[in-house]
């Protein structure tokens, strides 16, 4: 049988069309197949009937506990947490007899207390420790006692508060005492038995700050009642005697040219030491001006 060509053209592209559904019904009977018994499929089925418990809640906050007397209480900071953030101050209700020690992040839990009659002592952790002072209850009359772990810690204090007398000890570690909280002239006793301090000083403590390679150190020796310093020497490094301009004790924060405290030029002479270095040593004891003892 003959065929036109034209009919045969057709033909052939029904036959095509014909071919196509039936691939493509059975593509999807079997993708119908294959999503139904799919390992996604079976995961979705079997966590429908699971059942989730929810999580457990956190751990309580640290309890501490008064180690001492009613008159003489001990608090000692929990260790193993970091840093406590721990604030002593009033209760809150101004003339109640009560004063409190809480947490700042929430690591112990806050214990309100009768103001003792004679001391109040708070002991750091070893894990470094901030620790605040604010204003205390207006019959709080006992010493607070600040005592450091073996780490960094600091001990602030905030506007107007005290330590009534009483005392910090540092511990180990390289400790700060912070004041920046006063909004008026602060008296800090540098202690009847400190006899030598010792400072350094590096481009990053300069005013401003900058990348110069010289670096210095001093020491002097410290007489409390009389407000005076002794033997007061400094040694640096990578500066030449004729590079130095001034050498002033100032009175300041970091980084803050302060006003100055004592003028070190007029009281001793500098002279070259070492490769490119100087050393500075005063002739005679520096008294210090009064304004010294307000740091």
């Amino acid at each position: 049988m003959n065929v036109p060509p034209q009919r045969a053209r057709q033909l052939a592209f029904v036959a095509t069309i014909v071919t196509l559904t039936a691939l493509v019904s059975l593509s999807a009977a079997r993708f119908k197949t294959s999503a139904a018994s799919s390992p996604a499929n079976n995961f979705r089925t079997a966590a429908a009937a699971l059942s989730y418990a929810p999580l457990p809640p956190p751990p309580p906050p640290a309890v501490i506990t008064n180690s001492g007397t009613a008159n003489d209480i001990i608090y000692n900071l929990p260790g193993g947490d970091g840093d406590n953030q721990a604030i002593l101050e009033d209760d809150g209700v101004p003339g109640n007899g009560l004063s409190q020690l809480r947490s700042g992040n929430g690591s112990f839990g806050t214990v309100v207390f009768a103001n003792p009659a004679n001391t109040l002592a708070i002991n750091a952790s070893n894990d470094g420790e901030k620790i605040t002072v604010n204003n205390m209850d207006g019959g709080f009359a006992a010493k607070i006692n600040l005592k450091g772990g073996t780490f960094n810690d600091i001990f602030a204090l905030g506007n107007g508060a005290t330590l009534k007398g009483g005392t910090v000890n540092g511990g180990g570690g390289s400790d700060t005492l912070d004041y920046s909280a006063y909004t008026t002239p602060v008296s800090v006793n540098l202690g009847l038995n400190a006899v030598v301090y010792q400072a350094e000083v590096n481009a990053i403590q300069e005013t401003p700050p900058n990348a110069s390679a010289a670096f210095g150190s001093a020491s002097f020796s410290y007489d409390n009642p009389t407000h005076t310093i002794f033997g007061f020497s400094a040694n640096a490094t990578s500066i030449t005697p004729a590079q130095v301009t001034g050498l002033k004790l100032r009175r300041g924060p970091l980084n803050a040219a302060g006003p100055v405290v004592v003028n070190l030029m007029g009281l001793g002479s500098v002279v070259p030491s070492g490769i490119n270095g100087f050393q500075y040593t005063a002739g005679s004891p520096c008294p210090c001006h009064p304004s010294t003892r307000r740091h």
